[in-house]
């Protein structure tokens, strides 16, 4: 016993000089190894950053649609999430362009064969990407980026539309409070001379209770446009994304928002817009880019067919023959069973269901197109008629009512008459320079709309 133990004794220098070696050769393996796979640059994915400082105090200020477009840019959530995914497309990006990591194994055999502590050795295995399969990977990432890119143009074009569209519906919603306003005044004016008259029985108590009944319908609607225009600046608000936001007055002007714009003015030149719309359409851009990704997914599945090579080196001490030995190996897959086929078929799929996206996404883009236009055409002689002869003589007939009914030359059917007429044409009017405004900002903005949209995953 104490034989055999004096044996092992002896034989302990050896085996911890094998492990020894071992570790240290590991060590400076490990050292050399990112010398000798030298690599390009290391790129970091650029960070974003969002702008949270606001003006909290926005009671009883004015603003202008610019002021809010520029708020909704730092704080609408789609704008903020597509911030984000394109911060992970970048990350993406660059684990795409890297190679495949070496393997470091250490190995031992015949361990306390004849006493002996066996062979001990460390191997380095490198798997090898053929067929540029590297350059495919990182170019499909590099098309997603983009499309991500081109998104997020999109969704901003998007979100400053929608903060326009519903600052002109806000607007919009003012004036129509300010006639039932001036409708219900005149409803409880008209209420008092009805009384007024009754009293001097120069006038029947059946147009004093008409009268009461229409003022009563006056202060109703005129609740109902109060509401109606708080709901409207709701909706501005949360496109923006700061549902905090009070209730500011704004600076621009419905009639001069709708004549601003690069299509207000020619209205005839269709094909031409179109042209322009077309070729500078961010979401266009943003399926050609996905037509691109899926081209470059279709070459990264065609290079999947080449096979990958694996390459491997190690270095052995045997401790029986007190020798250093040397080992090398190369491996390749056999495609017995696939070639990779069915990822190249579904890769031509995706690639052909790209390009029928992209008809499909012009085809909608020109209804849209014809529809706003068309608006345009229609809108342009109806709005400089009322404003020069419908709306004049609309109030000038409703001010000779008014004034006939007091001194009784009226009765107060020809007032209700002219007030209906005047609410009517008001509020046509005012439709019309909303769907005229709202027009020329999808026109001017590329037809994009859907800014608290999902964005694609």
């Amino acid at each position: 016993m104490q034989r055999i133990r004096q044996d092992s004794l002896e034989k302990m220098p050896k085996i911890r000089g094998s492990f020894l070696f071992a570790a240290v050769f590991g060590v400076s393996l490990a050292a050399l190894l990112p010398r000798c796979l030298a690599q390009e640059p290391i790129r970091r994915p650029a960070r974003h950053y969002i702008d949270a400082k606001i003006e909290d105090d926005w009671a009883g200020r004015t603003v202008s649609i610019a002021e809010l477009q520029a708020l909704a840019e730092n704080h609408n959530p789609t704008l903020r999430r597509l911030k984000q995914q394109i911060g992970a497309a970048l990350g993406a990006q660059f684990q795409a362009g890297q190679r495949l990591n070496p393997l470091l194994a250490y190995e031992a055999e015949e361990i306390g064969d004849e006493g002996k502590s066996g062979k001990h050795g460390i191997i380095l295995e490198q798997e090898i990407q053929t067929g540029g399969k590297r350059h495919w990977n990182r170019n499909v990432a590099a098309w997603e980026t983009e499309a991500r890119r081109k998104e997020l143009l999109l969704r901003c074009f998007a979100v400053q539309n929608d903060v326009k569209a519903r600052a002109y519906e806000f607007l919009a919603a003012q004036q129509i409070s300010r006639i039932q306003e001036t409708l219900a005044e005149i409803g409880r004016k008209s209420m008092e001379a009805a009384e007024e008259l009754v009293q001097a029985r120069e006038t029947s108590r059946i147009d004093l209770l008409q009268i009461r009944a229409k003022a009563l319908e006056s202060e109703a609607a005129l609740k109902k446009a109060r509401i109606d225009e708080e709901l409207a600046w709701k909706k501005v608000i949360t496109m923006i994304g700061r549902e905090d936001l009070p209730k500011v007055q704004i600076a621009d002007s419905l009639e001069d928002l709708a004549n601003c714009g690069i299509y207000s003015v020619s209205y005839e030149d269709s094909e031409t817009a179109w042209r322009t719309l077309e070729s500078q359409s961010p979401r266009l851009a943003m399926a050609r880019s996905r037509i691109q990704q899926a081209r470059a997914a279709l070459a990264r599945e065609r290079a999947g067919q080449i096979p990958d090579i694996a390459v491997s080196g190690g270095i052995h001490y045997d401790s029986a023959g007190k020798q250093t030995l040397g080992s090398v190996g190369v491996g390749v897959p056999l495609q017995i069973f696939h070639r990779n086929e069915g990822n190249v078929r579904t890769a031509q799929g995706e690639l052909a269901a790209t390009c029928s996206e992209l008809n499909r996404l012009t085809i909608v883009l020109y209804e849209d197109f014809c529809e706003h236009f068309s608006t345009l055409q229609a809108t342009r002689e109806q709005v400089d008629l009322y404003r020069e002869h419908i709306l004049p003589d609309v109030r000038e007939a409703l001010e000779l009512s008014l004034k006939g009914y007091e001194q009784g030359e009226y009765g107060y059917m020809d007032v209700l008459s002219a007030q209906q007429f005047f609410l009517e044409s008001q509020t046509q009017y005012i439709e019309l320079l909303k769907n005229r405004a709202l027009a020329t900002v999808y026109l001017d903005g590329f037809l994009a709309t859907g800014g608290l949209d999902e964005t694609e995953n």
